[in-house]
């Protein structure tokens, strides 16, 4: 049975959601912490669409009851068949070792001797030198890696049995890059939702082409940006008439980039009183995340700002209550503030039951772990999942 690998990003929890959102539950197994096994073939290039996944691999052997046998003499007898097997012209090779048993430079050694053994064959190659035991995505986007006569081998070492798989997509650095720094209409003071984060917010909820999305504070429009590039139809509206032209620009300089993209409307609108289109499909936002803190707040600041900022979701949440069908799921971003090492959450999640949702939740998942924040960061962003009653 063919096998699709999964390396999932900075934060596990989150590609691990995506993917159970968009696969059977049965036929994921978690190999790693940050390592899913999917019992299917999949397209390589559904890597454009996940936020939390940073490569794609295809299994290409594994090893039971190893014996003993030295990770070179593995790798001897189970892969270096496929790399000889590249198209003609010189091979690029890159090793990424997940596991613990190994060091940088015992990778390095079995490359080198990798080397050795394809020159010997007649075969040309260069090794991508490991800063890491893991390749990093750019590491393997900008040599190309998935391409041509190249090769990354994935070594996943968490005991018995060894896999071995070859990468067959990377996430387009570049393009992340370009969709976030150089859409022509950003503000920082408003916050930033990151289109990676977009991206798993919408697969969360795993709708289907032509499907429509409402973000009811759209922002500058990262949500409705990700939502078009997935082929989804798109509604956003925002309080702020600046935020609604700076959405209005960037979806018009996106078309620009992308052809064929779905239809747009954007319009302004109080989240807490506007009244949307009757055909919405789903709610993807990042609500309002309230006053940003740069240095640690005091307790009575962050009380103050769950007052205000639950206030607003929760009016928004009854004032799009009646304007949904039943049924229909929704993602929200909201603040969660870290102090003394822990997060303190919004006070009106236990009163979500009361006014017409339920929450969604995975199998073998705790939705109230999906919390998306940097080391650094005060405000972080807790990721709701419900479902209209």
């Amino acid at each position: 049975m063919t096998k699709t690998l999964f390396i999932l990003g900075r934060q596990p929890i989150f590609g691990m959601a995506e993917l159970k959102s968009l696969f059977p539950d049965n036929t994921i197994e978690k190999m790693s912490e940050n390592i899913i096994s999917i019992n299917r073939y999949v397209e390589p290039n559904l890597i454009n669409r996940l936020g939390g996944t940073i490569k794609i691999a295809e299994e290409i052997a594994s090893i039971q009851n190893i014996n003993n046998k030295s990770l070179e003499a593995l790798i001897i007898e189970n892969v270096l068949s496929h790399i000889q097997d590249l198209p003609a012209g010189k091979i690029t090779l890159g090793i990424s070792y997940y596991g613990n048993n190994q060091t940088v430079r015992n990778i390095e050694i079995i490359a080198l001797k990798l080397k050795k053994s394809l020159k010997q064959s007649g075969r040309s190659i260069r090794i991508v030198p490991n800063k890491e035991l893991e390749l990093s995505s750019a590491q393997v986007f900008h040599n190309r890696l998935t391409k041509d006569a190249s090769f990354e081998l994935i070594i996943i070492d968490a005991g018995d049995p060894i896999t071995f798989a070859r990468s067959i997509a990377v996430q387009n650095i570049e393009s992340y890059s370009s969709r976030d720094q150089k859409r022509p209409y950003r503000d920082a003071r408003v916050g930033m939702l990151p289109p990676k984060l977009a991206q798993i917010m919408i697969n969360l909820l795993n709708p289907l082409p032509n499907q429509i999305i409402l973000d009811p504070f759209c922002g500058t429009g990262v949500v409705l940006q990700e939502a078009l590039l997935m082929g989804l139809r798109t509604i956003g509206s925002d309080l702020d008439n600046r935020m609604v032209d700076y959405s209005t620009r960037n979806i018009e300089w996106l078309r620009q980039k992308y052809n064929n993209l779905p239809d747009c409307q954007i319009s302004d609108g109080d989240a807490t009183s506007h009244h949307w289109p009757k055909d919405i499909d789903y709610v993807v936002t990042e609500a309002y995340l309230g006053k940003p803190f740069f240095q640690s707040p005091s307790i009575n600041s962050i009380d103050k700002e769950k007052e205000i900022v639950g206030n607003i979701l929760l009016r928004f949440l009854k004032n799009i209550q009646p304007q949904i069908k039943s049924g229909t799921k929704l993602c929200i971003a909201v603040p969660t503030w870290r102090y003394n090492n822990k997060f303190i959450h919004l006070s009106i999640l236990d009163q979500l039951v009361q006014i017409g949702y339920n929450p969604m939740s995975f199998k073998n998942l705790e939705t109230k772990d999906l919390i998306y924040y940097r080391p650094d960061q005060i405000v972080a962003r807790q990721i709701l999942l419900l479902i209209r009653k």
